[in-house]
């Protein structure tokens, strides 16, 4: 399931992720490579598209932007009650959720870093 298929309120969930990961600076600028897959050049660009961002390719750059996003904020960093309030609308389950529906609706098994 790409973007386009899911609700506004879902691509929502998913634009907070991907704003608050690198805005947040929960990750240090070298980690962003190694933890989500894409220079900060690319993270930036692909940021810069939203909300048109294509990841129907499970290849794509788009796709592991959004993939690893989610999983960070989901299982990688630690976020503190006061930063997920400043970052998110949505409590922590809810993101959980989004993920999970997005990927099952790839195909995926489960979820994680790709």
């Amino acid at each position: 399931m790409s973007l386009a298929a899911l609700t506004d309120s879902e691509r929502e969930v998913i634009r907070q992720c991907v704003v608050a990961l690198r805005d947040g600076r929960f990750l240090d600028e070298s980690d962003i490579e190694s933890r989500v897959g894409l220079s900060a050049d690319a993270y930036d660009r692909l940021r810069a598209q939203w909300p048109d961002l294509d990841d129907r390719d499970d290849d794509s750059e788009a796709c592991l932007l959004v993939n690893n996003a989610l999983n960070e904020v989901s299982h990688g960093v630690r976020l503190s009650d006061a930063d997920w309030a400043r970052w998110f609308t949505v409590p922590r389950a809810q993101v959980a959720q989004v993920y999970r529906r997005w990927a099952n609706g790839r195909g995926w098994e489960r979820t994680g870093i790709r």
